[in-house]
Parts: C-alpha cells; structure tokens; sequence
C-alpha cells in the first residue's frame, strides 16, 4: 500500500473512513499490477493510467469513480460489466460510479467489487492505446477515417499524406507532430 495514500486516509476527515480503507484493500487485492496515489484530491488505482478514484462526497455512501483514464479519449470507450449486485451507476459508456449506500457492507460486496474492477481492467487493457493529442473534432474524424488511432499508426504515414487530409487544419497537424516528437518518433519519410 502507498505511504502518500495511507497517510491521505489517516488525515482524511470522513464518517465513513474505516470502510474507505476497507474498499482500499479490496480494489487492491483484485489485481497485483493495481497501483496506487492520491490523484484529484482523494485516492486513486492504475495500471499505465488511473481507472478508478474514490469519491469522498457525499458523505453518506462510499463511492468509487471508475474511469478510462486522466486524458480524454478522441473516441470514448463503451464499458461492459456484469454487475449482478447493482453496485454500479452508469454516467457515461465510459464512466460509472460504484456505489456502496450501506458502507458497512464492504466485505459483504468484496468478491462483487473484484469482479467489477478486474473486468474494467480487461476491457481497458484489451482496448487500442489512444494516445493522440487532443485535436478537434473534424481532425479527430480525419484521421480515424484513416485509419489512425494512434501514434504508432501516425508514425507510419508521411506527413504530406497526413496533412492532405480532410478536415485536419495546420494547428492539428502541429499537435500531432509535437506529440510525435515527445515519444521520439516522427512522420515518415
């Protein structure tokens, strides 16, 4: 368990503590490559990226907010649990919050709670890298029309063909050749 968040617990002024770091153990044990720090003021798990982050607000339940990462998808994941128990409340195809409305039932809902966060697990790690920068709209479409999804996939074009296409403007094609740049990849030549 992380020093930082267990320290962040002690301090953490919450009518539900105890089950908070009950939860903790919980989500942790689901998977050993679950990784742990405060992230948006409360704390939060990762593999490469965060998926999940307790919600401390309101008071009266334990929330967990389950994610697809800190960055925006250029095209959203849609997420499908089982979810006998009906701990979870869907907000988006990508976000959902599992909610505990009796948090002494922590325990009771363990084995429910592992399933839920190793099956968001799979599906986000079976899901293709989206590492492109943020571009607009219409340049998102471009180069999903295209074929690109990624930087590796960005990587295998030239930049010529890139930016020939419909709808992807100089500010974009500047993102993506900054993007590029940051992982020491390149366009093609």
């Amino acid at each position: 368990m992380n020093s930082a968040v267990t320290a962040f617990l002690a301090a953490l002024e919450h009518p539900h503590r105890a089950q908070i770091g009950e939860l903790r153990a919980v989500i942790l044990a689901a998977d050993p490559a679950i990784r742990e720090e405060v992230k948006w003021n409360a704390p939060s798990f990762r593999l490469a990226d965060h998926f999940a982050t307790f919600k401390l607000r309101p008071g009266s339940t334990v929330q967990v907010v389950l994610h697809t990462g800190a960055k925006v998808r250029a095209e959203p994941l849609v997420m499908h649990i089982d979810d006998p128990a009906g701990l979870l409340a869907w907000v988006a195809p990508d976000r959902a919050v599992l909610i505990l409305r009796d948090p002494d039932a922590v325990a009771a809902h363990a084995d429910a709670v592992q399933g839920i966060v190793r099956q968001w697990i799979a599906q986000l790690t079976a899901a293709p890298a989206d590492d492109l920068p943020r571009v607009g709209a219409p340049a998102r479409r471009a180069l999903a029309n295209a074929g690109i999804t990624t930087l590796a996939d960005l990587a295998l074009r030239a930049e010529k063909e890139v930016a020939g296409l419909h709808g992807l403007g100089p500010k974009a094609l500047g993102l993506l050749r900054e993007a590029l740049r940051e992982r020491g990849l390149a366009f093609s030549e």
